[in-house]
């Protein structure tokens, strides 16, 4: 697990890294300026991998091949539709040919050399569609492959994505496009094409990689309204099973078809509160680990003395991204290792005072919350090294993160409630509780309202 403690330097650092894979969405909190996006980078950045990428389906390189106006081998293309290409053949009329026949003169040339050409006869004989499809213009179909092998075994050379990417979330998104893309009816001639965008692409390439993690920043998360544009996610979220075997969740998406939401993708969204933001709803904040980041007063300055040292660039050693993949796959199969049971039992009776004073406010947790309570114990232990952490501990994060955030309200809703939250802290030595509980206090007195964020 050296990995891991490579990274977890910091009291701070060890709760992010185990929100993360306890549940793969945490909201970084803090005031702008803090570092939060860096936090999160940095994390991402040390199990970044370069994945050998080519994006471009057939049917996508011939679109750029016929904006681009390409010859391909004397071939020049007319139209490209969602099966097939035209072209214009020795008598300048049109020829329709079929993506899957060019594809099998592809892979053919791709075995036996892009030199000679194929027999039509085996062609026909070993192809998937009817023999008279082979025999329309053989020549256009051999020059259109072999310029399509050529092309793409130039384009592959040196071509890799990142495991990682940064996204600023804007006041614009007001819908799920900016997240998945949307179809563009007028596009391709009027016949409509699928606009992707960089973040479904990168879903694409994780679920091609389901060995390795893939780390999604929204940066400034709450710029727009959440639930607007992230409701999706929200929701499909709460369906997968992480255990082995388990069905695959898909979003269907209207114009483009089935989109899998990968086990791999690791989403963290950074927020900041003022007057350019909205405050997130119970609805999100019930789905995640929230983590207030507040660095003190002498890390601040300092930072006016230090510069970076580059390491952030690093790309990480062979296995360690498989290895975190690894260990998130552990901690959220739902086996719970004989060890952590005697904790889960402690943190069991500290949440029992906590849920029956948050009751009579309708602040009370439900299922989700102590699912995702007990996947972070079993994580905080798994990456404990030395000491294992106790269910005092665990309990106070899990508190901090899981269940104040959901609390806010004017003196007259959360007044008592607060004090009395107080006491339970006190009695319990619940430490990270107790400090936030008391700034709600000293807020809720100043204002007349309070909230975590």
């Amino acid at each position: 697990m050296n990995y891991l403690h490579n990274f977890c330097k910091t009291y701070f650092e060890r709760r992010y890294i185990n929100s993360m894979l306890a549940k793969p969405f945490v909201i970084l909190s803090g005031n702008s300026g803090t570092g939060k996006t860096r936090i999160a980078c940095k994390f991402s950045k040390q199990y970044s991998v370069s994945i050998p990428d080519y994006s471009k389906s057939l049917k996508d390189l011939c679109k750029y091949i016929l904006e681009h106006d390409y010859d391909m081998n004397g071939v020049k293309l007319k139209s490209v539709s969602e099966t097939a290409v035209e072209v214009y053949n020795t008598k300048n009329k049109y020829i329709c040919i079929s993506f899957g026949i060019i594809q099998e003169y592809i892979d053919w040339y791709a075995q036996n050399g892009i030199a000679s050409n194929p027999a039509r006869s085996d062609m026909q004989e070993q192809g998937k569609y009817d023999g008279q499809s082979y025999s329309w213009d053989t020549t256009h179909i051999e020059k259109i492959a072999k310029f399509v092998l050529d092309y793409e075994n130039k384009e592959r050379k040196g071509v890799y994505t990142s495991n990682h990417l940064l996204i600023p979330v804007g006041a614009d998104w007001t819908d799920n496009t900016k997240i998945l893309g949307y179809f563009n009816p007028l596009a391709n001639d009027g016949k409509g094409e699928y606009v992707k965008s960089e973040i479904l692409e990168f879903i694409e390439t994780a679920s091609d990689n389901p060995e390795i993690p893939f780390f999604l920043i929204l940066d400034e998360m709450n710029l727009s309204h959440v639930e607007r544009y992230f409701s999706d996610f929200l929701s499909k979220m709460e369906l997968l099973d992480y255990k082995e075997n388990s069905e695959p969740v898909f979003f269907d998406i209207p114009g483009y078809g089935k989109l899998e939401l990968p086990k791999n993708l690791f989403i963290t969204g950074t927020v900041n509160i003022d007057e350019t933001t909205y405050m997130f709803s119970p609805k999100v904040l019930d789905r995640a680990n929230v983590i207030e980041f507040k660095p003190e007063m002498n890390d601040v300055l300092n930072n006016l003395l230090e510069t970076s040292n580059g390491d952030d660039d690093k790309i990480a050693e062979p296995g360690v991204a498989e290895g975190f993949m690894q260990l998130a796959n552990e901690v959220r199969s739902g086996t719970i290792p004989s060890e952590v049971q005697p904790i889960l039992e402690g943190i069991k009776l500290i949440l029992e005072s906590f849920y029956k004073e948050l009751e009579k406010c309708g602040f009370e947790f439900a299922y989700r919350t102590v699912k995702e309570i007990r996947l972070y114990a079993i994580a905080a232990y798994k990456t404990a090294e030395g000491e294992k952490p106790t269910a005092t501990e665990i309990a106070d994060i899990q508190i901090l993160q899981k269940i104040l955030p959901k609390i806010h309200g004017n003196k007259k809703q959360i007044g008592s409630l607060l004090d009395e939250l107080e006491k339970l802290c006190d009695e319990n030595q619940l430490k990270e509780s107790l400090s936030k509980i008391c700034q709600m206090k000293d807020r809720l007195n100043r204002f007349q309202y309070a909230s975590f964020i």
